[in-house]
């Protein structure tokens, strides 16, 4: 809440600093620019079918997305599952955690794994390339056919909050950018906690284009670490501002 305020106009050395920041960590990892996949195999019929997948927003670790795609294979109607005969699912999904890679095979020799299929694919969250379309190879001998990532994946990809406000000009720098930010929020807690952020050395930036300045709305807005506006999943956040001038 912004009460109305007015800064003299004989003020000088106007600072504006974030002393003080609560701000939920619930920003989704998965959401609707990165929730597609493709999918095709045999289901329980010995049918080919192709399943889209549209994964459901949410943060989203190594496992409990693994989780949802098995469990998505799973689902009628019908369910995406080899003969009953043979164990495997139609495609196994594993981690190098040396190299924080994810390993997806394909159990059968008709399942392709299509990440080019649909807009806005999963694939860099698991550090497959949006292009990539994964297949067995024509010659290949038999057996399971495994790919590893090209990327590590990225699933821990927020790394902190910025939090901006109209009331700076060009505000801090923060990775040799200006954008009317107040101050970063790092992010140093599990997803789903409430992150309180008070820098025992707030940083400050410039308002002395606020002298005479009468004020009774303040616009302030969050984003990512590369400006990016972000989803915060309805969650509220806020902040303290402290304005010091000498007159």
């Amino acid at each position: 809440m912004v009460n109305n305020f007015t800064i003299p106009a004989a003020a000088k050395n106007v600072k504006l600093s974030m002393t003080r920041a609560s701000v939920q960590y619930s920003t989704p990892n998965v959401s609707s620019g990165n929730n597609t996949m493709r999918i095709i195999g045999q289901n329980t019929s010995q049918v080919l079918t192709v399943y889209d997948l549209t994964i459901p927003n949410g943060i989203y670790d190594f496992f409990s997305l693994k989780d949802y795609i098995l469990s998505f294979l799973e689902s009628p109607p019908p369910p995406l599952l080899p003969a009953r005969s043979n164990p495997l699912p139609i495609i196994s999904i594993d981690a190098s955690e040396a190299q924080q890679k994810v390993i997806l095979t394909l159990n059968y020799a008709d399942t392709v794994v299509d990440f080019s299929a649909r807009p806005n694919s999963v694939a860099p969250v698991l550090g497959f390339r949006p292009t990539d379309v994964l297949a067995f190879p024509v010659a290949f001998g038999g057996g399971v056919f495994s790919v590893i990532a090209d990327d590590v994946a990225a699933f821990d990809t927020l790394k902190e909050y910025h939090i901006h406000s109209d009331l700076v000009q060009e505000g801090v720098t923060v990775n040799g950018t200006m954008a009317q930010i107040l101050s970063p929020v790092t992010i140093s807690v599990a997803p789903q906690d409430l992150i309180v952020y008070e820098p025992y050395y707030p940083a400050t930036s410039s308002g002395n284009h606020l002298a005479g300045d009468r004020r009774s709305e303040v616009r302030c807005w969050i984003t990512d670490e590369k400006e990016n506006k972000i989803d915060m999943a309805g969650d509220p956040w806020s902040f303290n501002l402290r304005i010091e001038y000498t007159v």
